[in-house]
């Protein structure tokens, strides 16, 4: 138990607090509070030790239950949450809470099923999170959480966005003396890690359904996202369109196929293209499938009948996991430790983390300017000096570019 993840539960709901430590034994020590104050006192202490929180929206009013969450990401963004509630009035509510920052949502009565695979997806990231930035040089004069806390606020306001954080822009933060050449090519594929593509070239998603209203839905939601989307409904299909298309990058599988189950077909498309992610879909009756399918890789599922908004939350989070995956193959490259320093990049970063701050209503300090230009120390300015409102809203380009001209001149 000792060497297991720290899991923050919030709730005074006996019955979702226990089945929630059940269904977490096996990977995380739990840890219960069952105020919102007792959470707060602790928080900022047990936090960095935490990977992941279970909030219960119930225990308080609606408004009040989005601050408590946003003060937990100002404390820190480092723990994954997963928020729950019983109020089907409440699925809105948590729709907010994905806005700014909050993993995953349920809705009670839980699921033992749903609430693993709701852990294992909210560690995989985090996991995933936390390996990728500590791929980040310690050329900079910076500790791991730091690195983490920035790369997190990052993250989440590109998410917000429905924006990558470009390949460019992640490895911007890592210094490098020399070879752009081999940069601009052994960087060209990397994955970015947001939710909803904007690049030229779009993500290509195959929807493997014969419930015909259900693949036309899918298929127009996607598609106004800018999702290239290949259709097959059945398995057969299926295979035929991943061999002639092997860029694509995520599989929505329905579990009840007519030649073949989805969870059978799963394997075999994960054999042909290793890097795509799959998220099955089903029906309330056939769980003992979709659970069958999770141990043939799957990333997650949708049970129908379901909404938009749940079904986009979930294909995010799915391709999110992939960008992080591959990131972090490319950048343990031995090829590619030399690695250029940008100064757009970096300049448009910070901007980003001033930017979130600001809606955070959390300070941006020089020691933050410092993270990507650790030259300007050369100013003189201290680390707790804070940079002002007007001067995130101006641009802070005009502030690197000052402190640049002072060294300078000096």
């Amino acid at each position: 138990m000792d060497n297991l993840p720290i899991c923050l539960i919030a709730s005074a709901n006996g019955e979702a607090v226990k089945l929630i430590k059940s269904a977490v034994s096996d990977t995380c020590t739990p840890f219960v509070y069952q105020s919102i104050d007792d959470l707060l006192t602790i928080y900022p202490s047990i936090s960095p030790k935490a990977k992941l929180v279970f909030f219960d929206m119930d225990m308080t009013a609606p408004d009040e239950a989005i601050e408590t969450l946003e003060e937990l990401r100002r404390i820190s963004h480092i723990p994954e949450m997963i928020v729950f509630t019983s109020d089907m009035n409440n699925l809105k509510l948590c729709r907010r809470a994905m806005k700014i920052g909050t993993f995953d949502y349920m809705l009670m009565p839980l699921s033992k099923d749903r609430i693993a695979m709701a852990t294992r997806n909210a560690l995989s990231q985090s996991d995933a999170v936390q390996k990728l930035t500590g791929f980040v040089t310690d050329k900079f004069d910076m500790s791991f959480m730091k690195r983490a806390e920035i790369l997190h606020e990052i993250i989440e306001k590109r998410r917000v966005e429905g924006k990558f954080l470009t390949p460019e822009e992640l490895h911007a933060l890592m210094p490098s003396p020399d070879d752009e050449r081999r940069f601009q090519l052994n960087f060209k594929n990397i994955l970015e890690s947001a939710s909803i593509q904007t690049t030229a070239d779009p993500i290509q998603i195959l929807i493997v359904e014969d419930e015909p209203a259900i693949q036309y839905e899918m298929t127009d939601l996607l598609d106004s996202y800018g999702f290239t989307v290949y259709n097959a409904t059945d398995a057969k299909t299926a295979v035929d369109i991943a061999r002639r298309h092997p860029t694509i990058q995520l599989f929505c599988l329905d579990i009840g196929l007519p030649d073949k189950s989805g969870a059978l077909l799963l394997p075999e498309l994960k054999k042909m293209l290793p890097n795509a992610e799959a998220i099955m879909i089903t029906a309330y009756q056939s769980v003992d499938l979709m659970v069958k399918s999770f141990q043939n890789l799957a990333r997650d599922y949708i049970i129908k009948p379901y909404d938009d908004d749940e079904l986009v939350a979930i294909i995010s989070k799915a391709l999110q996991h992939r960008n992080l995956t591959l990131a972090i193959h490319q950048a343990q490259d031995s090829a590619l430790v030399d690695r250029i320093i940008d100064s757009t990049k970096r300049t448009r970063l910070l901007q980003d983390l001033g930017e979130k701050r600001l809606l955070s209503h959390k300070a941006l300090y020089m020691e933050d300017v410092y993270v990507f230009f650790p030259d300007l120390r050369g100013s003189g300015l201290p680390e707790n000096q804070k940079i002002t409102k007007k001067q995130i809203e101006d641009g802070l380009m005009l502030l690197v570019d000052s402190l640049a001209k002072t060294i300078t001149r000096a």
